[in-house]
């Protein structure tokens, strides 16, 4: 029998493994989704984005505004099915620029058991704005990444996995009350 995250024959080392939500942060164009796929790959895992939502089945990219929360929805939506499914490592490729961004990320991991990562990209320009604003797939222009810089919010993968563990106590109490 093949497992199907990694292809390898079971019992695979993805079969042990608990759940892991890796939430990459950064700033648009700083390398994100390239480190996002070279993680994903590294760990029979998948890559999960908001911004999938705004590709059409032409494939080209068209944001819009006041359709984020439902991207945001979607993507939680697709995480949580990917979990049910049996993966083990997802990838979430969004900004992550304020602990308010992650929070419904946190909240999932917490309801499906999963430990939470953070990871930012250490290309030498991941916090250049301009290099950022020259190398953005999605052509964010440098005043918004410039704004996106100023609001980062700071935060270790220990204060996140913290924040999942208070979260998914918070569900077990809720659970015990009902």
């Amino acid at each position: 029998m093949f497992c199907e995250t990694c292809g390898r024959m079971v019992p695979c080392e993805c079969s042990f493994w608990q759940a892991r939500m890796v939430l990459m942060r950064g700033l648009a164009g700083s390398g994100k989704s390239t480190l996002a796929a070279k993680l994903a790959t590294e760990n029979c895992g998948a890559v999960i984005s908001a911004d999938d939502y705004f590709v059409g089945e032409d494939g080209v990219y068209r944001h819009d505004r006041s359709q984020v929360r439902s991207a945001h929805e979607d993507a939680r939506r697709r995480i949580y099915a990917a979990v049910e499914d049996g993966c083990r490592y997802i990838v979430i490729d969004n900004t992550h620029i304020t602990h308010r961004d992650m929070e419904e990320y946190f909240r999932l991991a917490a309801r499906v058991s999963a430990d939470v990562e953070l990871v930012e990209p250490t290309t030498p320009w991941a916090w250049d704005v301009d290099e950022c604003a020259k190398r953005n797939l999605h052509g964010v222009p440098g005043e918004i990444i410039q704004s996106m810089l100023a609001r980062f919010q700071p935060m270790t993968s220990a204060e996140a996995q913290a924040v999942v563990a208070n979260m998914r106590q918070d569900l077990t109490h809720v659970g015990e009350e009902g």
